[in-house]
């Protein structure tokens, strides 16, 4: 158990290294909170603490992803809800063009990412729905089912917020 711990602080003090050297924040904020599950499984072991692990986990969410890998997933997102929001613009019978990043209502360009609140509405569904999760001690079986549900209702919401917009110019001007 001690060996454990001290392997585990030493992995924890050799990141926390790596980040100082390399001016990363992103290997700092994995080593503390490497120390504080260290801290909690030393904690664990004294005295019967049930859901710490839920709540020691729900910590790396704080941990954002590397830039070109939340670029894509941004990117990503975004057409995705624009293609779809296009779609419900079409329906209701609005004259427009997707273009790339635009959407173009009349000679008028409406950024998308301005409107779509990017993947940022994606964490904060996914946070939420692993602190209902945790808070009403779910198997993991569920809490994967609501974390895919998360990404689906970010998905449609940023949906409905485009084609409102896009609707709404389109009628009022």
């Amino acid at each position: 158990s001690y060996l454990a711990l001290g392997l585990g602080l030493l992995a924890c003090m050799i990141l926390t290294a790596v980040a100082y050297l390399y001016f990363t924040s992103w290997l700092a904020t994995v080593a503390a909170i490497g120390v504080l599950g260290l801290f909690a499984a030393n904690l664990s072991g004294v005295r019967q603490m049930p859901g710490l692990f839920g709540a020691w986990a729900l910590l790396f969410l704080l941990v954002r992803l590397p830039h070109q890998l939340e670029v894509r997933l941004l990117t990503l997102f975004e057409s995705l809800s624009a293609k779809i929001a296009s779609v419900i613009i079409d329906q209701s019978g609005t004259y427009h063009v997707v273009q790339g990043h635009l959407l173009v209502i009349d000679g008028y360009e409406i950024e998308i990412d301005k409107i779509c609140n990017g993947f940022f509405s994606v964490i904060s569904m996914v946070v939420l729905a692993c602190l209902y999760a945790l808070w009403r001690k779910r198997p993991s079986f569920h809490v994967a089912l609501l974390i895919g549900c998360a990404f689906v209702v970010a998905t449609l919401v940023n949906v409905l917020r485009i084609s409102t917009v896009g609707i709404i110019y389109a009628k009022a001007g």
